[in-house]
């Protein structure tokens, strides 16, 4: 049984006990109605979590459509272009400059924007089948640039809310576990009420907060994959472990993440020559989420 399901089935069991026993004994820091309302807020808060988690994956299964739009388009456009310019030194020379070899969503928007600038500079009519105008090019473009604030903006949400949940989950299990202590003080094992209470309340052990995960070393294999191994006895008790990442001096956020594989992993950073990162591991569950140390690398 998840932490989280636990809680909730131990939540519902508290109130269903106290509502029991309610003639007899009732806490002082909780009313039944009060319980009642513990339940309704819980049940609220995690359909909202689930409801926003369902948009925000359908902000990124958008997004992520146009971008492999995005990136199969700048990868036809460059090879055509680099055919049509052939004989031109100086434009070959400028072409053999771009890529279209992005891996991630970010740097794939970043080639497709250099190559429009090229495109433009070097005849903006230009239109070959099946690559079509470049305004088509720059209106599929621009599209990937909301999608992606659109998606953002939803992770960003999901993210709170699921934060809010656990904290919410954290402060019912702190509650229960009060209740039980001063209910089977009250009522001892053997009477009925004690029976009942410790006969329908599981009192399993609560989830500890995750250890963090530390990154021992990252190491740049070649055309931006960096090869992270990590501390050994870390991320001890999380339910999801991610490897986060920066640019450094550019995004303000850690934009990037893939699930870690221990004891090392090679991951596709997508990053260009002379950048450098920064790297985390996010370790979470329903007890809370905690961070490890910040290495940084340069590309």
């Amino acid at each position: 049984m998840s932490s989280l399901l636990r809680i909730e089935t131990r939540l519902q069991a508290t109130r269903d006990a106290q509502t029991t026993i309610a003639a007899d004994w009732l806490w002082e820091e909780m009313t039944v109605a009060e319980w009642d309302a513990q339940v309704t807020g819980f049940d609220a808060k995690k359909a909202a979590v689930i409801v926003q988690e369902g948009v925000m994956l359908g902000r990124r299964a958008t997004f992520d459509n146009s971008i492999e739009q995005l990136h199969d388009r700048t990868v036809l456009g460059l090879k055509l272009a680099r055919v049509k310019w052939r004989t031109d030194a100086a434009r070959k020379a400028i072409l053999s400059t771009l890529s279209a070899e992005g891996k991630v969503r970010d740097v794939v928007e970043k080639e497709a924007q250099e190559f429009a600038a090229v495109w433009a500079e070097f005849d903006a009519a230009w239109a070959p089948d099946p690559l079509g105008t470049l305004a088509a090019f720059n209106t599929l473009l621009a599209l990937c640039l909301t999608q992606e604030n659109d998606y953002k903006k939803e992770l960003t949400k999901w993210r709170d809310l699921a934060e809010e949940f656990n904290q919410y989950a954290k402060e019912a299990e702190d509650l229960c576990q009060a209740w039980y202590a001063a209910a089977t003080a009250v009522f001892p094992a053997g009477t009925p009420q004690g029976d009942m209470i410790r006969g329908t309340i599981d009192t399993g052990t609560p989830t500890p907060e995750p250890e963090p995960l530390h990154i021992h070393a990252v190491e740049h294999v070649g055309n931006g994959d960096l090869r992270v191994t990590y501390a050994a006895g870390g991320g001890e008790h999380a339910t999801t472990l991610t490897l986060q990442w920066k640019v450094e001096g550019v995004e303000p956020e850690f934009g990037h993440d893939t699930a870690v594989t221990q004891p090392e992993q090679t991951v596709p950073s997508g990053a260009s020559a002379g950048e450098t990162l920064r790297l985390r591991v996010r370790a979470a569950n329903s007890a809370g989420t905690v961070y490890g140390n910040e290495a940084l690398i340069t590309v």
